[in-house]
């Protein structure tokens, strides 16, 4: 009677090592690359919920929030972003400082009301992630006072 050895060669292992390897070559950059756009989607989403209330505030009280406290909505800082509002009449943006070491983008928003009476609202994208305390980079909204409107200063608007 033959006897046949149980187990995995040595050549089964290293063939299945080198392809679990090759597949979580592909998969992890892709993962990391989520996580970092999942960050990103908080600080557009708080952004967006500043801005409604940023508008409705000016309806009800005739001027917009001067500060974060001031709105309806419970917006604090988190683990990645901390937010705030600068006044600068008429323009009110609200900015998003990514946390020190972070390889995040900033972002800024802005809100005016517009000669015709319409609400003007920007988001705008920082150049390179990091940067918001460096003085380059960083997410700028700029008011254009001839035409009441509100756009990003390096172009990098997010529709």
């Amino acid at each position: 009677m033959l006897h046949h050895p149980s187990g995995f060669t040595l050549l089964e292992l290293l063939i299945t090592i080198i392809i679990v390897g090759i597949l979580s070559a592909i998969a992890i950059p892709s993962f990391l690359g989520q996580i970092a756009r999942a960050r990103s989607t908080e600080a557009k989403s708080i952004h967006g919920t500043i801005l409604r209330a940023q508008q409705a505030y000016r309806v009800e009280r005739g001027s917009f929030a001067g500060s974060l406290s001031n709105l309806d909505v419970k917006v604090s800082n988190s683990k990645n972003f901390s937010y705030g509002i600068l006044e600068n009449s008429p323009l009110h943006a609200i900015h998003t400082t990514t946390r020190d070491g972070d390889d995040l983008l900033d972002y800024a928003s802005g809100i005016v009301l517009q000669n015709n009476g319409v609400f003007g609202t920007v988001l705008c994208e920082g150049d390179t992630p990091g940067n918001s305390r460096s003085g380059t980079g960083f997410a700028v909204v700029r008011y254009n006072s001839g035409t009441s409107t509100v756009h990003c200063q390096n172009g990098k608007k997010i529709e």
